[in-house]
Parts: structure tokens; sequence; C-alpha cells
């Protein structure tokens, strides 16, 4: 029996552990729900992985496009040099 008596003693002394380690967690599982809350609040208002890729496609082209009319507008330029050079008598020596 004495065994059994020994067993219980160390069961007990177990369990007073595990309640003393619960009540420990108690307060930080209540500070680990209200932060869980306030995460899903700020993830909610963040944009999904689509519209994040909706918006760098959106300013790739915009940059296409921009680079598009600059180099249209650098070739008409150096169309009107070529045509302006022409144009211009050769320096007599």
């Amino acid at each position: 029996m004495s065994d059994l008596v020994a067993r219980v003693e160390r069961l007990e002394k177990d369990v007073a552990e595990v309640k003393s380690i619960l009540g420990r967690m108690e307060p930080v599982l209540g500070r680990i729900q209200s932060d869980f809350g306030e995460f899903k609040g700020r993830s909610a208002a963040m944009p999904t992985t689509w519209q994040l890729i909706t918006l760098v496609l959106a300013v790739i082209g915009v940059v296409a496009i921009f680079q598009n009319i600059t180099l249209n507008r650098i070739d008409r330029v150096e169309t009107k040099i070529e045509v302006l050079g022409s144009r211009i008598p050769p320096k007599s020596p």
C-alpha cells in the first residue's frame, strides 16, 4: 500500500504544479486573445495578393507608356536636328 500512497503523493504534487502553471498562463492567454483580435483587424485592412499584383502590373504599364512616349519624342528631336543640320551651310575656310 505504501507504493500506492507514494504514487498518489507524486500525482498530487504534479497536479499542483500543473495548476500553478495554468494559473500563470491565464493572463498571458487573455493578452494573446486581445492581440490576436487586433491582428485580425489589421490584416483585414491589408491588400490581398491579387491587389498587389494588379498594382505592380499597373505601375509597369505606366512606366512602359511613358518610356514609349519619351523615346518617340527623342526620335522626333533627333530627326529635327538632322534636318536642321543638313540645312546649315558648311563653314567656309
